[in-house]
């Protein structure tokens, strides 16, 4: 890793994002830090990882994470330049490597994620869903459907995280409401 000048970057969250909700993940890296690669090395990182998948056959990947970026910007000409910087190394490195552009989106709403996509064809439209959470149930299939609107004018929207017990719920609830 030496020759992609890493450093540990302590995320810094928005005053709105941290007083509508606190993430327990988010709080972690805040405090403990997270891993960044120089971004003047980023291709060279993300095309030694994907040739490398691809010589194992592996015909695509899924990016996770991706809006941790934006709270990473402090240094590194802010938070558009790095997320900017980070998506343009990215969709090189797929497009060398994939014939396919074999490319998952994931927790990429930010505005400078969406904006930054030239060539991502498919982006995750939910949050995680949490089967052993009833109440979530139907808030995860209004999440997905709702952000499908908006990510679905500028890529594929993905429900990875769709559960068919979810979708099952949710029947369930249209069939009972309309008996009433």
């Amino acid at each position: 890793m030496k020759k992609y000048n890493p450093e540990i970057a302590y995320p810094i969250q928005s005053p709105g994002n941290v007083g509508n909700l606190r993430d327990i993940a988010m709080d972690s890296l805040e405090k403990y830090g997270v891993g960044i690669i120089d971004p003047r090395k980023i291709y060279d990182f993300y095309n030694d990882l994907h040739s490398y998948l691809a010589s194992c056959n592996i015909d695509g990947v899924k990016v996770d994470v991706q809006n941790v970026i934006e709270t990473l910007g402090s240094g590194y000409g802010g938070r558009v330049s790095l997320t900017r910087q980070c998506q343009r190394a990215l969709e090189q490195s797929i497009a060398r490597n994939f014939k396919d552009n074999n490319l998952i989106c994931c927790m990429s709403h930010n505005s400078d994620s969406i904006y930054s996509s030239k060539k991502s064809a498919v982006a995750r439209a939910s949050e995680d869903f949490m089967p052993r959470e009833p109440t979530f149930q139907t808030l995860h299939v209004a999440s997905v459907a709702f952000n499908s609107l908006l990510i679905g004018e500028v890529m594929v929207p993905d429900w990875d995280m769709f559960h068919v017990r979810c979708l099952s719920y949710l029947l369930t609830l249209i069939t009972d409401s309309s008996r009433v």
